[in-house]
């Protein structure tokens, strides 16, 4: 059965894998650094680096990206395989099948095996260390030491990979203690061995310096020194434990340890499925009852390791439960974590077929069995991505994008990974300089040493006066300045859309618009309509790469739109919704195209079909209610702003406009109230205050609506009905008693 599932499941996988470079968050600075032998971005990945030069080396077909992909398929095909071949000797053999069947189709471990990242070789390291603490032999033996010193080597050679496979490190202590036998002095000399294969494994670390001195093209840290080594390995001008910059928070309350014990629930299911932890939680709990002691090498091992990277590590990385970004930056980390659980799911299963062999013909149990595998896998939402050519197909837009000479402005990891790959693998456009800092003083030092003429002199107390500077001193070069999102140029400096891009500069005329907007036309995409689609049966990053042309498209259709050429910009929108039908913004601004031309029924058509369809559903029923007070429907208008109250509670702008509603039936008091409620919600909600004072002036509250009026003019001084406004309060204040 061994041979047949690390073949069967690396077949498998090769016929499903991207045949270039994958829109996974990192893979393109990892094949980069690989074929360059440089140094990947922290902590740097060593291990990987180097393994997958190797294969880059061995493998006579295919492009780098594939070859790493190639790589990472046949990590998890062997981690599968080693896995079925420990758990055979302990549990039935198709029960270890049905167990490491389970962490093979996981989400995670799919989507991982199929791009060039380095957590299926985390997976795989993880797998034999696991079979090392399986296989070992009785306490004392010689052959079970040397078993333990193996393990520690490979634990000391996987920091060099990933460092979260330390998990595995208290089990690992607590399998050498055991291992040792009685003797405490036999114990303490087993530990120092430990801690020298451990260190020896580690020795890897060299690699960082060694390498950064040959000036590779990609020297993320530039690791000459000890203490830059330190700050690479330790991810220190990442954030250290902090996955993401802006969203991970090293601050725990109570309510956020309930909603990291959410995410974990919903990554257990999401992963293992329901047959997964059931089968989990037979296996880990009836036959540890049944010995009477949890004192067992899979409990104590893959309990220790799994606690610490799977709901621990979850609480550590803390980050926000309602965004949609946290569990695909998690998911990586379920290779190594769900792979402790193979173990516990096998003797389940066991369990489970053991009570069948008692109750059904011997001869059934394996035809129900592997019906169970057919159904589970029928079940399991797959998409092949060998005709997934959109990372590749997307660097090569972006840079066609951008005129000779050009610099790319801090783009996201996905945009500058992929030029990053596409300019060290195919040498493409080098004249591009990627103007990143990463936030980091290495990032600012890496400007000013390989690009002197764009940096600026002198030193900067602080990073916003440092780009600043950048910024000013490049405008002064004459390069074209692009960014892959309009948000990323600080506030004031003036772009507008350019292809897939956003282009610094002031507003062009709307004849050089259109021109360049004709770069659409030499964009090349391969697949129909439905492969370049945003599908949500596709990963998070696909998805996001994804985005980027309907974001495009939808940008462009906004300045058409300003310029009043309304059909023109109901083309570009009506485009971004085919790429992607939940797109908010172009749902909201289709509908907007028809309301500034003063068609409400067709503009509250569009806002009722985008609200069936869009990812923000509140938002589009909120300018539905618009649409319906435009057309003097109040009662309509207050049902679909309670619609909105019920999906987005709290909103300002909602109440406002349900306290209008109300005004345009002259229900004050009721007006009123729902004016007060937004202020309490939002007091820097500007337009309540102006809208609150009229609801007081009709109830005949002079006094207090003079003073609603007076909070409208503080917080909009230059309001252009200002001078109408300090009018009425004159009128108000005489009225006072």
């Amino acid at each position: 059965m061994i041979p047949a599932v690390l073949i069967g499941t690396f077949g498998w996988l090769l016929a499903n894998l991207y045949g270039t470079l994958a829109p996974y968050r990192d893979s393109g600075d990892l094949a980069a650094a690989a074929l360059s032998l440089g140094i990947a971005h922290p902590p740097g990945y060593a291990l990987y680096v180097l393994a997958t030069r190797a294969a880059m080396a061995l493998l006579p077909f295919g492009n780098p990206a594939y070859q790493a992909n190639v790589l990472s398929s046949l990590w998890t095909a062997a981690a599968a395989g080693l896995l079925v071949w420990a758990l055979s000797r302990r549990v039935r053999p198709v029960a270890a099948f049905f167990g490491a069947a389970v962490w093979l189709f996981s989400p995670a471990v799919l989507r991982l095996s199929l791009v060039s990242e380095m957590y299926t070789l985390n997976g795989f390291l993880a797998a034999v260390i696991l079979a090392v603490v399986l296989e070992s032999g009785p306490a004392g033996a010689k052959e079970r030491t040397r078993f333990v010193y193996l393990a520690f080597f490979l634990l000391g050679l996987g920091l060099l990979n990933q460092p979260t496979i330390v998990f595995l490190l208290p089990g690992l202590l607590w399998f050498a203690w055991d291992a040792s036998g009685p003797d405490r002095g036999e114990k303490a000399r087993t530990l120092a061995a430990c801690a020298f294969f451990g260190s020896l494994g580690f020795t890897l670390v060299a690699y960082y310096p060694v390498r950064s001195f040959r000036q590779p093209v990609l020297d993320w840290g530039d690791p000459e020194s000890f203490r830059r080594v330190f700050r690479l390995i330790t991810r220190a001008d990442y954030g250290g434990l902090k996955l993401h910059p802006e969203e991970s928070r090293l601050a725990w309350t109570l309510p956020g340890f309930v909603s990291q014990a959410g995410i974990y629930f919903r990554a257990l299911y999401g992963e293992l499925r329901v047959w997964g932890v059931l089968a989990a939680a037979a296996g880990l709990f009836v036959p540890a009852r049944r010995r009477g002691s949890g004192k067992s090498r899979e409990l104590v091992f893959c309990g220790a390791g799994y606690l610490l990277a799977s709901p621990v590590f979850i609480l550590l990385s803390n980050l926000p439960a309602a965004s949609e970004t946290s569990l695909p930056i998690l998911e990586p980390y379920f290779v190594m974590a769900h792979l402790l659980t193979v173990p516990w799911m096998a003797a389940g299963f066991n369990e489970g077929l053991g009570w069948l062999e008692k109750r059904v013909p011997r001869r059934a149990v394996p035809a129900l069995g592997w019906s169970a595998v057919v159904l589970a896998a029928l079940f399991t939402r797959f998409k092949s991505a060998r005709r997934d050519f959109s990372a590749y197909d997307y660097g090569k837009n972006v840079l066609k994008t951008m005129p000779k000479d050009s610099s790319l402005y801090d783009p996201d990891d996905t945009t500058a990974f992929v030029v990053s790959y596409l300019q060290t693998a195919g040498g493409l456009r080098r004249d591009v300089v990627p103007l990143m800092t990463m936030r980091t003083f290495w990032g600012y030092r890496q400007i000013r040493e390989r690009h002197p003429e764009l940096a600026p002199p002198g030193e900067f107390r602080s990073a916003p006066v440092f780009i600043s500077a950048l910024l000013a001193r490049h405008a002064g070069t004459g390069r074209p300045l692009y960014s892959d999102h309009p948000s990323k140029f600080p506030e004031g400096l003036p772009n507008g859309p350019a292809g897939l891009l956003s282009r610094a500069g002031n507003a062009r005329s709307l004849k050089d618009f259109r021109e360049s907007q004709e770069i659409f036309r030499f964009y090349v995409e391969r697949g129909t309509g439905r492969d370049l689609a945003v599908d949500h049966s596709d990963g998070f990053f696909t998805r996001h790469l994804r985005s980027r042309a309907s974001s495009a498209l939808n940008n462009i259709g906004i300045v058409e739109q300003n310029h009043k050429e309304y059909g023109r910009a109901e083309a570009y929108f009506r485009a971004a919704l085919l790429r992607q039908p939940d797109l908010t913004q172009a749902w909201n601004n289709l509908g907007l195209n028809e309301f500034l031309q003063g068609r409400y029924l067709r503009a509250a058509e569009i806002f009722r079909q985008g609200a069936a369809h869009a990812a923000d559903r509140g938002t589009l029923l909120y300018y539905l209610a618009l649409c319906q007070r435009r057309m003097e429907q109040p009662s309509l208008a207050r049902k679909t702003l309670e619609e909105v109250l019920q999906v987005h509670p709290g909103n300002a702008g909602a109440m406002n406009e349900m306290g209008l509603a109300y005004l345009d039936e002259n229900n004050w008091i009721t007006a009123e109230k729902w004016f007060r409620k937004c202020i309490e919600a939002d007091p820097s909600y500007v337009p309540a205050h102006f809208n609150l004072g009229l609801a007081l002036r009709a109830l005949g509250l002079a006094e207090e609506a003079a003073d609603s009026f007076r909070e409208y003019l503080e917080l909009s001084p230059g309001a252009e009905d200002s001078a109408k406004v300090r009018g009425w309060i004159r009128v108000l204040s005489k009225r006072r008693p």
